[in-house]
Order: C-alpha cells, then sequence, then structure tokens
C-alpha cells in the first residue's frame, strides 16, 4: 500500500502547472461549505437530514453521468471500437470474436439488451447501457453494505456519488464497466449467504453467487477474484470452525449449487458460443493464457502490438502457447531476480498510479475532435479544463488508497476477504496483462465496500494521529 500511495503522489495528474483558476475556485467554495456546516448551527441540520442530503447528491450525479453520456459520447477505438462495429456488422464480429473469444460473452450482452428494447447499435446507447451497468452496480453495493454494516453505508453513498462524477469511462462500453453489476451481485449473493436468517436464504445467496460469478467470468475472468478469496479465507480458517454433521451438509449442498450453476453455466455457454447462429465463432483461433503473461512481463507489461501480430498469424493452439512460453523464458533470463524486482515495482506504478483509470492512455484512437461545450472542455485531452479533471480524478484516488491504509486497525471475517481480494487483484495485474490503471476498474465494488467498512477505523486512526502531531 506505500508503494501505491507514494505511485500516486508521484503521478503527472498531480502537477500543479496547467491548473486553471477553477480548481481555486472549488477549493475555496470547498473551504466554505466546510466552515459553515461544520462551524456552525448549521451542522445538526445536516446531521439530521445527511441521508437525504446524500440522495439529493445521488440524483443530481446521475443527471450528470446523462449529461457526460449525450454530450461527450464519440467513437473509440481499439477493441471498445471493434465491439461496436461487431454489433452493426456481425460479419466484423465473426472475424473479431474468432481471435479474441474472451470478448463474445460482451458483445452477446450488448447485443441482446439493445435488441431486447429496440434500441439500434448506436455509442449513446451503448453508453447508456454501460452507465445503467455502472449505477446498477453502485445500488447493489450498497444493499450488501447495508445488510454487513448500516453504519458503513453513509460513507459508501459518498465514495460512489463522488465516483460518479469523475468516472469518464461512463462513455467507453467494454468489460471494465459492463462487468461491474455482476461482480456486486456476486458479492450480494455471499453476503445474503453468510448473513441470512435460515436455510433457504442461505441457499438463495449461493445461487445469487453463483449466477453473478458465473456472468463475471465469462465477461472478465479475472474480476472473478472475489471467489477466489472467499475459498482461500475458508482454507485459512477451516481448522477453526467447529465441524457438526448438519454444517458439512450445508457446506456440501452449497457447493454443489455453486458448482452445478457456474461449471455447468460455462461449460453451456462455451457450446453455444461455437454454435450459435448470430455469429460465426471459428475454433481454437484465440489466444491462450500464456499470451497475456507473456505481455506481461515485456516492455511495461501492457498490450504488445508485435506479440499479438506474431501470435495471431500462428495457426495452431500448440504454436501459440509454446511462443508465448518462449518470451516468459527469455524474460527471465533477461531479467533475472534482482531485474524482475525492479521491472515489477514498475509496472504496479504503471498499474495503480493514474487517478483517471488510463483516461487517454492506450486504445487509440481515443476521442480526438476539439472540445466544443463546456463538458467536452473538461473530458477531452485538448479541452481547457482537462487537467483540472485529472488533478480532481487523482486526488480522489489518493484520498481512496489513503482510506485502505488507514483503515487496517479494522480487521473481521468481511474486510479480510475484500484486502485478499484486492490483493490478489494487484498481483494478477502484476503476472498479466496490465501497465495502465484501467483494469483496476472491475475491482472498483472491492475498494469502495472495504473502505466503507473501514471508515470509522480510518476516521479514529486520523484522530489519533492528529492527537500526535498537535502534542509536539
Amino acid at each position: 500500500m506505500p508503494l501505491i500511495l507514494l505511485g500516486a503522489l508521484n503521478d503527472q495528474n498531480l502537477n500543479p502547472w496547467g491548473l486553471t483558476p477553477l480548481i481555486l475556485k472549488l477549493v475555496i467554495t470547498g473551504i466554505i461549505m466546510y466552515l459553515v456546516i461544520f462551524k456552525t448551527p448549521l451542522k445538526h441540520w445536516v446531521v439530521r437530514y445527511r441521508f437525504w442530503l446524500v440522495s439529493l447528491l445521488t440524483i443530481t450525479a446521475i443527471i450528470w453521468q446523462f449529461m457526460l453520456v449525450f454530450n461527450i459520447s464519440a467513437p473509440i477505438g481499439f477493441d471498445v471500437g471493434t465491439i461496436h462495429q461487431s454489433l452493426v456488422n456481425h460479419k466484423v464480429a465473426s472475424g473479431y470474436l474468432s481471435l479474441n473469444p474472451n470478448n463474445f460473452f460482451l458483445f452477446y450482452f450488448q447485443h441482446t439488451i439493445l435488441n431486447l428494447f429496440n434500441l439500434s447499435p448506436s455509442w449513446i446507447n451503448v453508453n447508456l447501457l454501460n452507465l445503467v451497468c455502472l449505477d446498477l452496480s453502485l445500488g447493489l453495493n450498497a444493499v450488501s453494505i447495508y445488510v454487513l454494516n448500516h453504519r458503513a453505508l453513509l460513507p459508501l453513498l459518498i465514495l460512489q456519488d463522488i465516483l460518479m462524477l469523475l468516472l469518464v469511462q461512463v462513455i467507453v462500453p467494454y468489460s471494465d464497466v459492463m462487468v461491474l453489476p455482476f461482480v456486486s451481485l456476486m458479492i450480494l449473493g455471499f453476503v445474503i449467504a453468510e448473513k441470512g436468517k435460515n436455510t433457504f436464504l442461505k441457499y438463495y445467496g449461493v445461487v445469487v453467487c453463483a449466477i453473478g460469478a458465473l456472468s463475471t467470468y465469462l465477461m472478465k475472468p479475472s474480476s472473478i477474484i472475489f471467489i477466489l478469496a472467499v475459498l482461500l479465507w475458508m482454507l485459512f480458517n477451516f481448522s477453526a470452525v467447529a465441524m457438526t454433521r448438519k454444517k458439512v451438509m450445508n457446506y456440501v449442498i452449497a457447493a454443489g449449487l455453486f458448482g452445478i450453476i457456474f461449471f455447468g453455466g460455462v461449460s453451456s455457454f462455451k457450446h453455444f458460443e461455437y454454435h450459435d447462429k448470430l455469429v460465426n465463432v471459428t475454433k481454437d483461433q484465440g489466444e491462450p493464457a500464456t499470451h497475456f503473461m507473456a505481455m506481461g512481463v515485456s516492455d511495461r507489461g501492457g498490450w504488445n502490438a508485435e506479440q499479438v501480430a506474431k501470435t495471431q498469424a500462428m495457426k495452431t493452439n500448440k504454436e501459440r502457447s509454446d511462443y508465448s512460453q518462449k518470451i516468459i523464458q527469455q524474460r527471465f533470463k533477461e531479467y533475472g531476480i534482482i531485474g524482475f524486482i525492479q521491472f515489477f515495482i514498475n509496472k504496479n506504478y504503471a498499474n495503480t498510479s493514474d487517478g483517471t483509470f488510463g483516461w487517454y492512455h492506450g486504445d487509440e484512437p481515443y476521442i480526438v475532435k476539439p472540445a466544443k461545450t463546456k463538458l467536452q472542455s473538461i473530458f477531452y485531452e485538448q479541452g481547457t479544463h482537462f487537467h483540472d479533471y485529472q488533478f480532481l480524478a487523482q486526488i480522489f484516488w489518493i484520498m481512496n488508497i489513503l482510506l485502505l491504509g488507514l483503515g487496517f486497525a479494522m480487521v473481521d471475517k468481511y474486510t479480510q476477504i475484500f484486502r485478499l481480494a484486492i490483493m490478489g487483484g494487484l498481483l494478477f495485474l502484476l503476472l498479466f496483462e496490465g501497465g495502465r490503471s484501467r483494469y483496476l476498474i472491475q475491482f472498483l465494488p472491492l475498494m469502495l465496500m472495504l473502505n466503507a467498512l473501514t471508515f470509522a477505523a480510518a476516521k479514529e486512526k486520523l484522530k489519533q494521529l492528529k492527537m500526535v502531531f498537535s502534542s509536539q
């Protein structure tokens, strides 16, 4: 965590050069609001109606999101653009999805929802779907936190509202955002299974969790890290659980339910993928897992055009796998132990330092048209206030990292599982394709919920630090 914080503090987004007077105005407005709210009798009114005020902020954030979609949506390149072309031209889909079968569920998800509501595959429509995915995820997060600890709901809502105002990826209709409701559903299912007061509710939670995990895995396999964290926690604490015959039966039934839904669902969808009449996907043309690991240890650890071109030119899976393994072995020989440690430190910086989550970093071409409206001047790279946006997003990201660190005093089963999942996600990004912070978006539900659960502990730690420094 200290390395991630140092990286975020060192990011160019915090560079004061290029900021406009808008930032100063926002800072002054924030200070005045703080003094008026917390240093006057108005504080009691704010505390009393805090949930109403946060609800008003949530409504404002949703309106802001719709304004973003309708005002700054524009064509985006790379996989995002190819998926969009595939929705329009299914011949494009056949070729693209044969090479990238990992995006088949994403394509079919967008295609199915658009057809269900009789919507054309315009950029605005797919971005509206993206917006719904994000906000549905945030709503499910709120339900999970309310069940786990209702006192943590308010900080979660505030954090999520700020995220809604700053997350420009709402106009990037890709699996990074579209997987989020399934991740949140998976977590909610786990919470119901844990907190359910009767057997039916617990099994219902297992079913919900399995459906969420299945959809998450099909959309973006790395996002299933939460389930692995739960299994790891259960393994670590197995000896501490007093087993009875009833408990053993419940575990067996729960595992059976989860396994049937998850593994049966994966198998069924894979069969459907290669027998679907809408898109003709050619089998065994996709990249093996070692391909993404090979890219993960090359250059900055991100997407590598040369490796992709060579891999896709090969005819068999064995050739592609052997080529990727050869690259991995070469990197081990080139770097050595010390070199790899240095490489992973640098890659972790690239993975986690940018608070805009990779906006205008990679996946070219991004939006290149000039900024004409006030909103475009904030979020388009050519806009007057673009660096102001970068600065604010970076401050919010640093605040979240600080909360993760300061809240470590809060230790229970659920916070530890969230921590394990986040650590697992960061480790995955070190080993596989990464190199930019947009890959962190898939783990946002974990971070937001952990920060909400540990907010009181972080607040107490800040008070202690304040007392220490004030006494010196």
